[in-house]
């Protein structure tokens, strides 16, 4: 698992998904054979952001807003810090850290729905 090959994955999962396309954090981890536990997750984190910086250096949406919690159906916390940082979201709060999260994660597959 890399950033190369979770990239690949989710533009796959755009491209042959449904219009409102997302992964849960788990089944990413599960896909790639590792079982969701504290260093999954942590390494998860680390190449998210990597990818997304990359991607937003490219003028491309932030590809792991697609990524989300399974239990709120959203990108983590992680995403909107990154998103923060980046200046892509200039407020934090949980109604806008969810209205990023679903605007990003739509223009994140309108893109690569788009493109090849």
């Amino acid at each position: 698992m890399n950033e190369k090959s979770i990239k690949e994955f989710l533009i796959n999962g755009i491209r042959c998904g449904d219009e409102s396309y997302t992964v849960s954090y788990k089944s990413l981890a599960a896909h790639f054979g590792f079982s969701w536990d504290r260093a999954t997750k942590a390494a998860l984190e680390v190449m998210l952001g990597s990818l997304s910086t990359m991607e937003f250096n490219e003028g491309r949406p932030l590809i792991s807003s697609v990524v989300v919690s399974e239990r709120y159906g959203v990108a983590g916390k992680g995403f909107n810090r990154l998103a923060v940082e980046l200046g892509k979201q200039s407020n934090r709060g949980k109604d806008e850290d969810i209205s990023f999260s679903l605007t990003e994660s739509q223009k994140t597959r309108d893109y690569w729905k788009g493109h090849s």
